[in-house]
């Protein structure tokens, strides 16, 4: 008896998605997008697609907009600190006390 259901599913699983459906090693998911949890054999590479950026259509397009968020925003909209600049010469970072004195003639 399974007191609820922990399968998770997208609302676009099954309509239009129907790439779990098509990967399930036993043909448990319905074209709908449903697990028949008696023919299901708890394999759980529905789930691991679920959460799969690469590879699930929804989370793609979580990725894309969370990317697109990133490109457009300052680090200050984000809640970053602004990166500090350093000055280099020669790919070492030159600081105030490095720096040669000016001669003193």
């Amino acid at each position: 008896i399974r007191m609820f259901e922990w399968l998770k599913r997208w609302p676009e699983c099954g309509s239009p998605c129907q790439r779990c459906a098509k990967e399930c090693p036993v043909q448990s998911i319905h074209p709908e997008g449903a697990i028949n949890v008696n023919e299901c054999i708890y394999c759980m590479h529905c789930q691991e697609l679920y959460h799969d950026d690469q590879r699930c259509p929804h989370m793609i397009q979580v990725r894309l907009k969370r990317e697109k968020f990133m490109a457009l925003s300052t680090p200050a909209s984000r809640g970053e600190a602004p990166a500090k600049t350093v000055v280099t010469h020669k790919g070492a970072p030159i600081r105030k006390a490095d720096a040669a004195p000016e001669n003193p003639v």
